[in-house]
């Protein structure tokens, strides 16, 4: 019975694809789908055959491409280089009328026109922004040290004769431009009053002094920032504070040129406020700038610290250290000297001096780079 049930077995049923084959286990059944994981029948047809007419002209391009890549390659470029350069010569770094770069704001080239957010960056950028003629400029001095192998500690005496050596030089600066004398105390940024002339107020007989100019550096824990300001302010600076109960006397705080570099760093780690006690080192420890009101924290003119001591909030080290002078906006400044020199309250005269007197500033930067031994120098000019 056995050898006729052998006889009658069916034979191997073809492996799903077409291809014929062994089954191992129970046939599947007649009515089961084949597997769309099964390889697909063989095409005996040339390749391509069943392509859109796009596809087969892709495919003619890649052919042609592929056997001639080099020719391609150097059309490619000729022609790439052609646009290129046609597109260049349009810009005025290459002898154009046009800007290098689009000069629309990236928010307003991405908003929709018409939009309750493009009206709203409109008034931001006329009211509050870079081209607005209310918005200060600013130039970022950083300081390194030169060889970082021997220390990487900034906060010393040598390098923070460095900083202020390069730093008195900023208030000295001066621009003529259609035979007016800008200086950096007409440019800087000095607070919101404008400068009141003699005889204007009986309170004050002879004027108000020019305020210092606003700049955010480690050298305002110093009495060396004393030197830098004007000389009408200078005289005042002991009594300053009789005279406005906020203001901080220069002359009387410690000098880092008579400090070990000890002393140094505890000037540096001063408590800005005793509400600022909880706060990190580096933001409730810093200088105090000519009111009590300016409080630079560390984070704000240095970088990188190490904080120790009893307490945990004495500066130990600095690794870098940074200074920030303002330039006064535009119409700031034209309302500052409104009364001392309405002939100076001149918007175009005042934007082209201050883009002068920032371009000197910057290169007396790098001049004081090269002559330094302790620093690096390197200055971000506010170009808007």
């Amino acid at each position: 019975f056995s050898s006729v049930r052998s006889a009658v077995r069916p034979p191997p049923l073809p492996f799903p694809g077409g291809r014929a084959g062994a089954w191992s286990g129970t046939p599947p059944r007649p009515s089961a789908r084949v597997s769309p994981m099964a390889p697909a029948p063989p095409s005996t047809g040339p390749l391509g055959q069943f392509d859109e007419p796009a596809a087969r002209l892709l495919r003619r391009v890649g052919v042609a491409i592929g056997r001639r890549p080099r020719a391609w390659l150097a059309v490619s470029f000729v022609v790439c280089a052609a646009v290129s350069i046609g597109g260049w010569l349009t810009r005025w770094p290459m002898g154009g009328s046009k800007d290098l770069l689009n000069p629309m704001p990236f928010e307003l080239q991405w908003c929709v026109a018409g939009s309750r957010t493009e009206k709203a960056i409109r008034t931001f950028h006329d009211k509050r922004g870079l081209k607005s003629p209310w918005a200060m400029k600013i130039s970022v001095t950083m300081f390194v040290p030169k060889d970082a192998g021997a220390t990487s500690d900034v906060a010393t005496k040598a390098a923070l004769a460095e900083v202020h050596d390069l730093y008195r030089q900023f208030t000295g600066l001066s621009v003529e431009v259609r035979n007016k004398t800008y200086t950096t105390f007409d440019l800087c940024a000095r607070g919101v009053l404008p400068d009141i002339p003699p005889g204007v107020l009986p309170t004050m007989p002879f004027g108000s002094p020019p305020f210092p100019c606003l700049a955010i550096s480690p050298l305002q824990c110093f009495s060396e920032e004393h030197a830098v300001n004007h000389p009408i302010y200078q005289s005042i600076d002991p009594i300053i504070d009789q005279i406005i109960p906020s203001a901080v006397p220069y002359s009387t705080r410690p000098s880092f040129m008579n400090s070990t570099d000890a002393e140094i760093k505890a000037a540096l780690s001063g408590l800005l406020h005793p509400s600022k006690a909880a706060l990190a080192p580096g933001q409730g420890r810093g200088c105090v700038g000519y009111d009590a009101s300016l409080q630079y924290n560390a984070d704000s003119w240095g970088a990188d610290f190490r904080w120790g001591g009893q307490d945990g909030a004495t500066m130990l080290e600095a690794k870098a250290l940074k200074l920030m002078t303002f330039f006064e906006a535009t119409a700031k400044a034209q309302a500052r000297m409104a009364l001392t020199k309405p002939d100076y309250a001149v918007a175009e005269d005042i934007e082209e001096a201050t883009m002068r007197l920032s371009g000197m500033w910057d290169a007396l930067c790098r001049e004081q780079h090269a002559k330094n031994t302790v620093l690096e120098v390197s200055n971000f000019e506010d170009l808007q």
